[in-house]
């Protein structure tokens, strides 16, 4: 059984993006994986007091909880809606907030939700600008669930489609990379101390 988090950048209470994500859970569970969709819709903004500045730290003993179970996770799915054609701001937070001790030489999965026919944007912008410090390694594989709407009315009636195969495949693709990466992060080769950000 591998542990896979699940995080949702929706900024809202009832968004596409957080049914997207317990569908996921579903699918997970289903091929004997933990699933643990974790909230991030209370994260401050990053600031100093992550690392300990006294008038700014008080707000961040909510990530301990957090920080604790991405430790746990062995693999990631990050589902980001596209807001003006970017991922949103939540996800770009988070992805700012997560350290290589939580996040580091771990597979993630890019998610892009659009309510059209949108979606890409969001999946260039993380590939490009969110892992070189925490050393997320994204996997080859990415979701776009177009129609989004239409997507969750078919998958929960029972109904497949492309996207729908292409998730479980993903996921599937998912399982074996945590698998794999196991052994990069039990080598003996990770130097945080030495080179904790990349270049």
């Amino acid at each position: 059984m591998t542990n896979i988090a699940i995080i949702s950048g929706s900024h809202r209470e009832q968004g596409n993006s957080h049914r997207v994500g317990h569908y996921i859970a579903h699918l997970l569970q289903q091929s004997n994986h933990n699933a643990d969709n974790i909230d991030i819709t209370e994260l401050p903004l990053w600031d100093e007091g992550l690392w300990g500045k006294e008038q700014l730290a008080a707000k961040w003993q909510m990530w301990e909880g957090i920080s604790e179970r991405l430790q746990a996770a062995e693999a990631f799915v990050i589902i980001t809606p596209e807001y003006c054609g970017m991922a949103s701001p939540m996800i770009t937070n988070f992805l700012l907030i997560a350290n290589s001790q939580e996040v580091g030489h771990k597979p993630g999965l890019i998610v892009g939700v659009s309510a059209s026919r949108g979606g890409a944007y969001p999946i260039a912008q993380l590939r490009s600008f969110s892992v070189k410090n925490n050393h997320l390694c994204w996997i080859p594989d990415h979701v776009i669930i177009r129609d989004v709407d239409t997507f969750l009315e078919e998958v929960n009636g029972g109904k497949s489609s492309y996207t729908a195969e292409m998730l479980n495949y993903a996921l599937k693709m998912l399982g074996d990379y945590a698998i794999a990466l196991r052994h990069v992060r039990e080598s003996g080769n990770v130097d945080y101390k030495t080179f904790p950000y990349g270049m």
